[in-house]
């Protein structure tokens, strides 16, 4: 498969795969949501089908990437993506420091397109934002705005199935779920790579991507709030506003620790023409 790398510096000559990939399963392995453990609210029954529904579906996946080397390389990434954030993203308060990374359940992950769960504690309370992580080599940001904008059309935002609150005592389902799409290209991820495999949690501190990140989430939350004002769905435009002035401060607080550098790689630039160009 064949890439173009535009990420923040020159792109590494060898890219440590194998040992982030090792060290994310690690963290996946002990850190993600066990539907096993809400049983007590939704009965073994319903928790066993939805376990169920998880290995068909991996059954499935294991069959393409078997099909398609490329898909599975892909699959593999997106699994490094994912453990930086909860590790390193978190660890480096990326979010503030009254925030937190929550690696959800395979079924949310699966069945509701949730890859990374932000929770945010607030002087009124708890925000929740979902995250959907994409890799601009994938070229389907606009397919991932598409399917958030075609439940926005219904008033519907995401749901959470098997929540489990750090920063509270929430636990099971919740729902009114702003949604959002983060992402990075191919170079930005190579070097976040091998800062992973090589345990460099100092260097996430002040990487730039951060900013690049929130301002992804800004950005979209003007842009999901004005759908909603389109369709009429006055719990969009609350869901989606919130979050948006909650991220302004987040970003504005990061700049008073972090200088942000104003880079931005190829994902960035994708996301804000598909946005531009929206119809």
């Amino acid at each position: 498969m064949t890439e173009t790398f535009r990420g923040f510096g020159e792109n590494p000559e060898i890219v440590k795969h194998p040992q982030a990939l090792e060290r994310a399963h690690k963290i996946e392995e002990r850190e993600r949501i066990n539907p096993s453990s809400f049983e007590d609210l939704y009965g073994s029954e319903t928790v066993q089908r939805d376990q169920n529904y998880v290995q068909r579906r991996l059954q499935q996946f294991h069959a393409e990437d078997f099909r398609n080397q490329d898909l599975k390389v892909l699959k593999e990434r997106s699994d490094i993506f994912e453990a930086i954030l909860f590790q390193e993203a978190d660890g480096a308060m990326w979010f503030g420091e009254n925030s937190t990374i929550i690696m959800p359940s395979l079924y949310d992950d699966i069945h509701n397109g949730v890859d990374s769960i932000v929770e945010i504690e607030r002087q009124n309370g708890l925000s929740i934002a979902a995250l959907s992580l994409d890799l601009t080599f994938r070229k389907d940001v606009g397919k991932k705005i598409k399917h958030i904008d075609e439940k926005l059309q219904n008033g519907n935002l995401t749901r959470i199935k098997y929540y489990q609150s750090t920063l509270g005592d929430m636990r099971g389902e919740v729902s009114n779920i702003p949604h959002f799409v983060i992402g990075v290209d191919g170079g930005t991820l190579a070097q976040l790579t091998n800062l992973f495999a090589e345990s460099k949690s100092d260097q996430f501190a002040t990487h730039p991507v951060q900013f690049q990140i929130i301002e992804s989430i800004i950005i979209q939350a003007d842009f999901f709030k004005g759908l909603g004002e389109e369709y009429g769905h006055e719990n969009v435009v609350r869901a989606y506003e919130r979050i948006g002035r909650i991220f302004r401060e987040i970003y504005e607080a990061r700049k008073n620790r972090v200088r942000d550098l104003g880079k931005r790689d190829a994902f960035f630039e994708n996301l804000t023409e598909v946005i531009k160009y929206w119809d």
